[in-house]
């Protein structure tokens, strides 16, 4: 089985967006940036419900951008895309153990508007 799964605008990058705060506890600690908490929120809501609460364990994935800019880092973009895929459930989880399968990213296209796609097939993955 293969899914396909195209997101519009700009992936955020949540790892350039971390911010220093004082837990409640009084301890210094970062987190991310609001902007970056709701462009996670963004790609979760252009997820399709069918693919969600799958739990795929070590897919195959191709990850793909178009961008009109050449900006940005297309591995922090993976990171993001992959954590929204978590949170929904199209992955179990993305830690090595469920996460295992071979990740390509494809070389980025010039385009007019900002478009990713992750296509996620059944894995040669696996951890034993």
């Amino acid at each position: 089985m293969t899914i396909s799964i195209e997101f519009a605008g700009r992936p955020p990058s949540k790892k350039n967006s971390q911010v220093d705060r004082i837990s409640k506890a009084g301890r210094h600690c970062r987190t991310y940036s609001v902007e970056a908490r709701k462009g996670i929120d963004d790609l979760i809501l252009q997820i399709p419900a069918p693919y969600r609460d799958m739990k795929l364990e070590h897919p195959d994935v191709v990850f793909e951008v178009w961008c009109p800019d050449g900006r940005g880092d297309r591995d922090n973009f993976l990171v993001d895309v992959t954590d929204a895929l978590k949170a929904v459930g199209v992955i179990r989880n993305d830690s090595i153990a469920a996460f295992n399968g071979t990740i390509t990213i494809r070389p980025a296209v010039k385009a007019k508007e900002w478009r990713t796609v992750v296509t996620l097939s059944e894995g040669t993955g696996g951890w034993n």
